[in-house]
């Protein structure tokens, strides 16, 4: 089920917690889409985030957890070097997840 970023980053910030915070994203040069794929209490989606002008845009998998309104990382910071390998290796997990 699709869940909308929106709701992630309200949630985030009612936790007391900064993940979304516009200076945070803007430090790292953070994208992600407006949407997250919600399984069970759990809400996945893609980053990608840029530190300079000279270093490549990478990207990593994220996990919002509804319990702790946290987000962490699947797997290595900026593991992906294309944001079609990050949505492989998501398609993977959202499907382990499921079973």
């Amino acid at each position: 089920m699709l869940v909308d970023i929106e709701e992630l980053k309200r949630l985030n910030k009612k936790a007391g917690q900064f993940w979304f915070d516009a200076d945070t994203t803007r430090f790292f040069k953070s994208r992600y889409s407006q949407t997250a794929e919600k399984v069970g209490n759990k809400a996945y989606f893609i980053t990608s985030e840029q530190f300079d002008l000279t270093s490549p845009r990478l990207y990593s998998i994220r996990v919002f957890d509804y319990a702790t309104s946290g987000v962490n990382t699947i797997g290595e910071f900026q593991d992906y070097k294309t944001h079609s390998q990050a949505g492989g290796a998501l398609k993977l997990i959202l499907n382990k997840e499921r079973r």
